[in-house]
């Protein structure tokens, strides 16, 4: 079953991060991954297993 959840706050996000952590499984060798880390822009799409792993976190303006 699918379940969207709306306007969550950053607790729920946070709780949500951490359960990804926890399902990522522990292997010795390197796996296919990118990570890109600019200071505006932080990427990480890495193929685990048969598990793919996409997070985009970026500035949406400059800070004044």
């Amino acid at each position: 079953m699918c379940k969207i959840s709306k306007s969550v706050d950053v607790h729920a996000i946070k709780e949500r991060l951490e359960q990804i952590i926890a399902e990522l499984p522990n292997v010795e060798e390197k796996v296919r991954a990118t990570l890109v880390d600019d200071e505006r822009y932080i990427s990480v799409t890495a193929v685990i297993g048969n598990k793919v792993l996409c997070i985009n976190f970026m500035q949406s303006r400059e800070e004044e």
